[in-house]
Parts: structure tokens; C-alpha cells; sequence
């Protein structure tokens, strides 16, 4: 594969962080682009805003996929769309060089490549989380940057040090040192997938990459990655996100009503529970598990039964 030519990492619209680059590409997006709505599980308000992606996207430059997580084996496909399955073990065969074990949450971007390698056809790849809703038109979301010749587009696009937003210490988020990577600080950036695109060579390169051994936490191994190889990545811009919307830490179960955001996470309220009291659950009921519940119930199944 040929390098590509160096170009600066654009924020377009963040202030004090990256060096600006233009945001009008030099060169159009022809092809069609493949929109991945990505699921590990389904639910009842993912399969509503994956309808509203369908009804409102144009065809003519847009396939639309459900991209699902089928390890399991439970896959529940949606009518009216076209399917595209991963599992574990099947990601993870063909990453075999140096690598003890492939998680899904952690290199997310994994599930991505292996449409694309199945699906070489488009230029351009976007990953829409099942947990993402938009409240604008994802039509207008998607057309504005079919002329953009990113790479890489995501959220929360920084290098190492220059913008703090989900932790307290920048310069101790544990993911910066989480790759066999030798890398000195300045060569480090992040990059946050909740919305993002991919051009298919920069997909082709992280193959590669991940084939020859290289690991690491996806928000700082992609975006380095790729800069490191001479590919250009910006930010999807200001304008469509903030933190106060958008992050990893919320907890909503409806998008609020400012036009044109993302929002990020959304989720059912059995999940928005789980999540919020596992910790409570799990710190009443676990020692019950494993002494006076287990023992009497050990005992009552030997007097029922006739064990001694």
C-alpha cells in the first residue's frame, strides 16, 4: 500500500487544542459510503432511531447496515435492512501475531475492518453506536461531510495533554500507555467512537497494523495510528456535539431537545439501572451467594434428596 501524504489532524471548531486544517477537502467522495448502525444487544430505541436512519438517508449515497455482535448467537435481525455479523472468535482469528486476546469493547474499530474486507466496494465507512441518537435529520448529518477527504472523522479528537473531559488528570488517563507501541507523549493522540467515519485505505492500514502485532485501547491506538502513518483525521466539529451531551459516562434514557446534537450514551431503563446500582446489587447479594444462602440451601437439597 502506498503512504499517504502527510497531513494536520483538523478540530474543526474546537478551540486551543490541534492545528487547524482546512475543512473544505481538495478532493470529492465519489463512491458510495457504507453507515454501520453497530449492536451488541437490541432494543426497542435502538431499533426506532436505526428507522429513523433508514427513512431518512439518501440510497443513491448511502447503504445502510446493522452491524451486530452475534458471539452470542442471538441475533434478532431487524426487517427492512441489510445484515452484517461478527463474533468474537472470528475477529480474533485473524489477529493472531503477538496478540494474548481480542476484546470487542476494547478495539471496537475490529468489527469495522471485517465488514470492510467483506464489503472493499465503498470509500468511506461510518460507525453509528446502537446507544447514539441524533435530533436532526441524519440525512443533513451524514451530506455534510460527503466532500471531507478525513481518514479519520470522530469526537473528542486531541493530543496527548491539550484537552481534559472525562478525566481528572489528562496525563493520567490509563489508555496512553496501554500498547506495545514505543511512543514518546508528543506522538500520542485520542480520539472518542461513538460516531465516526473511516476511509477505506486508513481501515486497510489498521488491518495491517493489527496483523503485524501492534495493540492498543482504540481511542488512542487509532487516531495515533493513523497520524503516525501519514493519514489525516479531524473532528467532526463543535457544532454537532458537547460534553454535556455527548460523553461515556451519562446516563439518559431519551435524547434532550437541542436541535441538531448527538447524544451519547442513550439506553433502556433496565440497562440505565443495571448500570447505575450492579455495584449496590452485587455488593448485597454476592456474599449471600457464596455462604449462609449456599449452605442452606446445600443442606435442604440433601435432607430432600436423601444425601446424608
Amino acid at each position: 500500500m502506498s503512504s499517504p501524504t502527510n497531513k494536520p489532524i483538523s478540530t474543526n471548531g474546537w478551540e486551543n487544542t490541534l492545528n487547524h486544517a482546512t475543512t473544505t477537502a481538495s478532493t470529492s467522495c465519489d463512491s458510495k459510503t457504507a453507515v454501520l448502525f453497530k449492536c451488541y444487544y437490541l432494543n426497542k430505541s435502538a431499533l426506532k432511531e436505526l428507522e429513523r436512519i433508514r427513512s431518512s438517508i439518501d440510497p443513491s449515497k448511502f447503504d445502510l447496515f446493522y452491524s451486530y455482535d452475534n458471539t452470542r448467537n442471538d441475533l434478532r435481525a431487524p426487517s427492512g435492512v441489510k445484515v452484517h455479523t461478527f463474533t468474537q472468535n472470528g475477529i480474533a482469528a485473524r489477529y493472531t501475531a503477538g496478540v494474548k486476546k481480542i476484546y470487542l469493547w476494547k478495539n471496537t474499530e475490529l468489527s469495522t475492518i471485517d465488514f470492510c474486507l467483506s464489503h472493499p466496494e465503498y470509500s468511506h465507512y461510518w460507525v453509528i453506536d446502537h446507544d447514539v441518537r441524533f435530533t436532526g435529520d441524519w440525512n443533513v448529518f451524514l451530506n455534510s461531510f460527503t466532500n471531507d477527504d478525513a481518514d479519520l472523522l470522530a469526537t473528542y479528537v486531541s493530543r496527548y495533554g491539550e484537552r481534559k473531559w472525562h478525566v481528572d488528570v489528562e496525563e493520567d488517563w490509563w489508555a496512553w500507555s496501554d500498547t506495545n507501541l514505543e511512543l514518546e507523549n508528543r506522538e500520542k493522540t485520542r480520539a472518542f467512537f461513538a460516531v465516526y467515519r473511516f476511509s477505506k485505505r486508513a481501515l486497510e492500514f489498521l488491518d495491517e497494523q493489527y496483523r503485524s502485532g501492534v495493540q492498543g485501547f482504540c481511542e488512542m491506538i487509532i487516531p495515533t495510528s493513523l497520524e503516525r502513518g501519514g493519514f489525516k483525521i479531524k473532528d467532526i466539529g463543535s457544532n454537532w456535539y458537547d460534553r454535556e451531551t455527548f460523553n461515556y459516562f451519562g446516563r439518559r434514557i431519551a435524547a434532550g431537545q437541542e436541535k441538531n446534537k448527538l447524544y451519547h450514551p442513550i439506553l433502556p431503563l433496565s440497562r440505565l439501572l443495571h448500570r447505575r446500582y450492579k455495584g449496590f446489587i452485587k455488593r448485597i447479594f454476592d456474599p449471600l451467594k457464596k455462604s449462609r444462602l449456599t449452605k442452606h440451601l446445600a443442606y435442604y437439597r440433601s435432607r430432600i434428596c436423601g444425601g446424608g
